[in-house]
C-alpha cells in the first residue's frame, strides 16, 4: 500500500515538473562560467512587430509635388515594402510588419528606409541622425534585444529626438534643403500573457509568472526595463 501510494505521489510530481515552463540552457565547454541561452521564450514562437506610426516631410522633396511615400523594412534577412502613398506630406498610422525571428538570438538587426517614390528614380530621404556622406547617414539602423523588448543603435533611450521618433534634421541640417523627414515607430514582441513583459525580463529580474499577466504592475516594470536599456545605450557608446 505504501509504495503504491508513493507511485502515485510520484505520478502527480512528475506531472506538475513537465508543465512548468523549462527555459533551455546549454553548457559552454571553454567558459564554464557561462552559459548560451537557448530560447528566449519556451511559451512562444518569437515574433517582432514594427510599427510605423507616422511620417512628415520636413523640406521639399519633390518641386512638382508633395512626396510620394513608401517605406522598406529589413528585419534579420527578410526585406518588407509598404504600399506607396501618392502626394502626401503627412501620414498616420501608416505600416507595420510582423516577422518571425530566431528564439535562440538575443537580438534582432532591424532597418529602416524611408522613400519617395519618382518616375525617373526613388530618393532615399534623410531620417538619421548622421550627417550625410556619399548617400551615407540616411537610413535607420537598430538591434532589438529579445531580452529586454527595447532596441538600441541609431536610436535609444537617450536620443536627442526622442525614443521612436527619428529625424534627419537632427544632423544639424535644419537650415538646408537635405530631403529631411521625420518618422514615429515603435517595435515590440509577443509574449504568451499578453503584457508586454519579455519572458526572460519576467523570470530573471522580477520572478513573476511569465503565463500570468502583469499589466497593472507594468509601469514601474517598464521604467526598471528603460532603465536597463540607457545602461546599455550607454555603455555602446
Amino acid at each position: 500500500m505504501t509504495q503504491k501510494i508513493l507511485l502515485q505521489i510520484s505520478v502527480v510530481l512528475v506531472g506538475l515538473l513537465l508543465s512548468l515552463p523549462v527555459t533551455a540552457i546549454q553548457y559552454d565547454v571553454k567558459n564554464p562560467q557561462q552559459t548560451i541561452l537557448m530560447d528566449y521564450d519556451p511559451l512562444v514562437d518569437i515574433n517582432v512587430t514594427v510599427d510605423i506610426h507616422a511620417i512628415r516631410a520636413l523640406d521639399t522633396l519633390d518641386p512638382r509635388s508633395n512626396p510620394d511615400f513608401f517605406v522598406t523594412l529589413y528585419i534579420n534577412d527578410g526585406e518588407y515594402t509598404s504600399p506607396t502613398w501618392e502626394n502626401t506630406s503627412y501620414l498616420y498610422d501608416c505600416f507595420s510588419v510582423i516577422a518571425d525571428v530566431p528564439d535562440d538570438r538575443k537580438t534582432v538587426d532591424i532597418t529602416i528606409q524611408l522613400w519617395d517614390a519618382d518616375e525617373e528614380k526613388n530618393t532615399l530621404c534623410d531620417i538619421s541622425k548622421t550627417k550625410n556622406n556619399n548617400n551615407t547617414g540616411l537610413e535607420i539602423h537598430l538591434q532589438y534585444d529579445v531580452s529586454i523588448g527595447r532596441w538600441s543603435g541609431d536610436n535609444n533611450p537617450v536620443d536627442v529626438t526622442g525614443y521612436g521618433r527619428v529625424s534627419g534634421s537632427a544632423d544639424g541640417s535644419i537650415s538646408s534643403n537635405e530631403d529631411d523627414c521625420e518618422l514615429w515607430f515603435d517595435i515590440h514582441q509577443n509574449d504568451f500573457d499578453s503584457d508586454g513583459l519579455p519572458y526572460w525580463v519576467e523570470t530573471q529580474v522580477y520572478t513573476t509568472d511569465p503565463t500570468i499577466d502583469d499589466t497593472g504592475l507594468s509601469l514601474r516594470k517598464t521604467r526598471f526595463i528603460r532603465e536597463i536599456s540607457s545602461s546599455i545605450s550607454t555603455l555602446e557608446s
